[in-house]
């Protein structure tokens, strides 16, 4: 059930700093199963806003490309097709993306918003052999770098806390009436739950 739900970890997870104003104001974990065309992207694109951690100018962020440095536009945008499980989508035009499944005919595709946007569709046609020897090479500089190239799933999240027994998640937290929500001293650390083995 748990290999279903996480999928197949069939592409890689990449680093892209976002630039408002010549400054670093937030990161994000884009999953990509064509790290050879890393360098052919076109813009980053965001399902909701409410992935980004501050309030800014969509109009003049930029997301820098890992991989060459490039600046790319960031969309913030429902009408694209994201991969299964994603939010985030790295705008690359591919011949894998020209086509699109009939039941998400009402999405556009990456070679879609581009035209839309008028964005160059261009990117460097490799042969399968091409393809593998350069996204390795791609994959393993940005590792070294600490920028990403992790072998991973569209659906996992870095942020996805599981559900776990008892009540929730295991974030040790007080609440208090006062103070509000804060961290167990690290000194009651760990915390042991309770016993419940008679419990059904």
């Amino acid at each position: 059930m748990q290999k279903n739900w996480i999928g197949k970890c069939n592409g890689h997870s990449f680093t892209y700093n976002l630039i408002l104003d010549g400054k670093i104001i937030d990161t994000l974990q884009i999953w990509t199963d064509r790290a050879e065309l890393l360098a052919d992207s076109k813009f980053v694109g965001i399902r909701s806003a409410e992935f980004l951690s501050s309030d800014c100018d969509l109009t003049n962020l930029r997301a820098k490309n890992p991989v060459n440095g490039e600046l790319l536009p960031v969309f913030v945008t429902e009408k694209i097709l994201y991969p299964i499980g994603s939010d985030m989508i790295v705008g690359i035009p591919s011949d894998q993306n020209i086509k699109k499944p009939e039941s998400c005919r009402h999405l556009l595709s990456v070679y879609e918003l581009c035209q839309e946007m008028n964005i160059s569709t261009s990117y460097e046609l490799l042969s399968k052999e091409e393809a593998m020897a350069k996204k390795k090479v791609i994959v393993e500089k940005l590792l070294s770098e600490g920028r990403g190239g992790y072998l991973t799933s569209s659906r996992l999240r870095d942020w996805l806390i599981s559900r776990q027994r008892y009540w929730g998640t295991p974030i040790p937290a007080i609440h208090c009436n006062q103070c509000g929500v804060l961290p167990v001293p690290a000194e009651h650390l760990p915390v042991v739950l309770p016993d419940l083995s008679g419990f059904s």
